[in-house]
């Protein structure tokens, strides 16, 4: 999936524009009395309909005595961003984010940074509806963000001492803007929605990098963080578990088979991380039969997909996909693109039971040790 944010930075500009006498913006936010900046940026060009807040309600607290609340809608033609903008050279010694979310649908966030005359850089995570989502950052887990009608980065990397922005975004408003409020295959809750932030932290401590792993091994689900870091399509609630059905901590995944409808977590990748890479290893069991597919996306729009089957019963298998053995998916932008791994920018993992007759039911499946190697 593309997520689209060109207008981002006549966005930024515009915020900056509004604060621009404002002082710098406060590196620990307790929202216990005001918004300190934080304000919302309708990116459609419509005027905006979404509003930020302050709550002191005891239900929409997670720490101390306020709450950012930020109201808004998922609908085509209206997608709102929450967005601190910061005075240059006021994050030079950023080294980590840390914060609580609370969200009152099961999706995924778009936490981004932007660089003046530079490029968005995005880091994803999910969340799990109404329950209180830590999240701790590194900005090494930033990822340039690749869309074609997005700002270009000229050196390649995210530069502290340029971050103009932190924006916050639900990857469900952008969906919208892409397939409507009514999609054929997907479903997502259109309509009014209220995300909440604790204590708020840009801290210049670092956090540790993920576990080291074998030379030209790519680990996708190093669930080192509090947060799972992947994009969630279909109403899919996900959570981090430990022990069976597998061995040692994995990424849990709770959705509806429903036919006519699929689900997906999808990992964004920065191009050129499978150069030469020949094959995908991963432990996956499912509550339900499901016909499971892998499919990795490059930067020209092209799919290439592998599928196989995870058998009823929540029994781990442990399975050896060679890349030379995924085939041209039929949405690819060319039905004749060969596989160029060092284009590959997002990795999609999909229940795609619902293209056959399977019955309504709901489905869990677990992964770990999910490696590209």
């Amino acid at each position: 999936m593309g997520i689209r944010n060109a207008v981002f930075c006549a966005a930024m500009l515009c915020a900056s524009a509004c604060i621009a006498a404002a002082d710098p913006p406060l590196l620990a936010t307790t929202f216990e009395t005001n918004e300190t900046g934080w304000q919302a940026i309708n990116v459609t060009g419509q005027p905006t309909s979404a509003t930020v807040s302050v709550t002191h309600d005891a239900a929409s607290l997670k720490e101390g005595k306020g709450s950012l609340k930020f109201d808004y809608s998922i609908k085509k033609g209206d997608a709102s961003i929450l967005m601190l903008p910061a005075g240059l050279g006021t994050l030079t010694r950023m080294k980590s984010i840390h914060f609580w979310v609370k969200s009152d649908h099961s999706t995924s966030f778009m936490l981004v940074l932007s660089e003046k005359d530079g490029g968005r850089y995005q880091a994803i995570f999910a969340a799990a509806a109404n329950q209180w989502q830590e999240v701790n950052v590194a900005l090494t887990d930033f990822v340039l963000n690749q869309d074609a009608d997005s700002p270009k980065d000229l050196d390649g990397k995210l530069d502290a001492d340029q971050i103009e922005g932190i924006g916050l975004v639900d990857c469900d408003s952008f969906l919208a803007q892409m397939v409507g409020d009514n999609p054929e295959f997907i479903s997502f809750p259109t309509g009014a929605h209220t995300t909440l932030i604790s204590p708020f932290e840009a801290s210049a401590d670092p956090i540790s990098p993920p576990p080291a792993v074998e030379v030209g091994t790519l680990n996708l689900t190093t669930l080192q963080r509090p947060q799972i870091d992947w994009v969630v399509l279909g109403n899919v609630s996900v959570s981090k578990s430990n022990g069976a059905p597998l061995t040692g901590a994995s990424l849990k995944a709770t959705y509806v088979q429903k036919k006519g409808k699929f689900s997906a977590l999808l990992k964004n990748l920065a191009p050129g991380l499978l150069t030469g890479k020949t094959q995908v290893s991963l432990a996956v069991a499912s509550k339900n039969s499901a016909a499971l597919m892998l499919q990795v996306e490059d930067t020209d729009g092209n799919k290439f997909n592998k599928t196989f089957m995870a058998e009823a019963g929540s029994a781990a298998h442990d399975l050896v996909l060679k890349l030379s053995d995924f085939t041209t998916a039929n949405d690819s932008k060319d039905p004749n693109a060969k596989l160029d791994l060092s284009k590959i920018k997002q990795f999609l993992l999909m229940d795609a039971s619902g293209f056959a007759d399977v019955t309504e039911a709901e489905n869990t499946i677990w992964i770990n040790h999910l490696l590209v190697k």
